[in-house]
């Protein structure tokens, strides 16, 4: 009788450790971009829209100071707290963006992560004959140019600790639609750039794409996507967009934030050049 109960002792004792080993294996920890014990800090450039308030709501969340980088009207519109770091910017002026980067280093003497979020599309759509090469210039230097700006200004800050950063192209970069052509151009564009400079910033700071499909966003309303209550028009056929998505839905803004946590953050460590799809299996590749 002794021997069976030490036995069964044993074995529960047993069924005990093991439990122990399977909880501590399976354990996450919080998301935190640093390992070590200092602040996580992320840019975010072009921060103001819906999709810039979700990456910061998100990350915040987290436990990261944030600076949000944007057009003075748009931080307006926004609404920001005084609470929140943010810094006004015009991506298509290169003294704008130096500037900005500038304040941004008499706060940190390092950052994370840069997110560049600035685009915008002309509203409403309109064939490539009839855009105007004003019109044309304008999409490329915000959505483009604005973006290899912000990227030069942020590599001191983000090689001086080793960082990383995400610049959200578009699905549109894969499936073109009519009426879009500088849009599409700009955001094509994007994941050349995501690479070369991907290629040239390794090994200390990586460089990846976010291409995401139609989100929810005043953008889907008709908007060109500039401000944040830009609703002008219709031009946009939620129910038929629904219908050829497998998940049979729009992205969310929040179905965005998990996947940038993801390629700012320590899991993605050995990631640099890729494009990381969010489109509901619209877009399979």
């Amino acid at each position: 009788m002794v021997g069976r109960f030490l036995a069964r002792k044993m074995l529960v004792r047993d069924c005990l450790l093991k439990i122990n080993v399977q909880i501590h294996v399976h354990y996450r920890a919080p998301f935190k971009l640093q390992e070590d014990d200092l602040q996580s800090r992320v840019i975010l450039v072009g921060g103001a829209g819906s999709l810039g308030r979700a990456v910061r709501d998100g990350l915040a969340g987290d436990g990261a100071e944030v600076i949000v980088v944007d057009l003075a009207a748009s931080l307006y519109q926004a609404g920001w707290s005084k609470d929140i770091d943010a810094i006004a910017v015009d991506v298509s002026e290169p003294a704008s963006v130096a500037g900005a980067f500038e304040a941004i280093g008499r706060r940190w003497n390092y950052a994370d992560a840069m997110v560049y979020l600035s685009g915008y599309t002309l509203a409403p759509p309109r064939p490539a004959l009839s855009i105007e090469d004003a019109d044309w210039c304008g999409v490329i230097d915000v959505n483009l140019s604005g973006a290899f700006r912000a990227a030069k200004a942020a590599h001191p800050l983000l090689d001086a600790h080793g960082g990383s950063m995400v610049l959200v192209s578009s699905a549109m970069a894969y499936g073109p639609v009519k009426g879009f052509a500088p849009y599409i151009a700009s955001k094509a564009g994007m994941l050349g750039l995501t690479r070369a400079l991907a290629s040239e910033f390794g090994p200390k700071v990586r460089v990846n794409a976010l291409a995401p499909s139609a989100m929810e966003t005043p953008f889907m309303a008709g908007g060109s996507g500039r401000n944040v209550d830009d609703t002008a028009g219709e031009w946009f056929s939620a129910d038929a967009f629904k219908a050829t998505t497998p998940l049979g839905r729009l992205a969310t803004v929040e179905d965005c934030v998990g996947p940038i946590r993801y390629l700012i953050g320590p899991d993605a460590a050995f990631m640099t050049g890729q494009v990381m799809h969010v489109n509901g299996g619209r877009l399979m590749v």
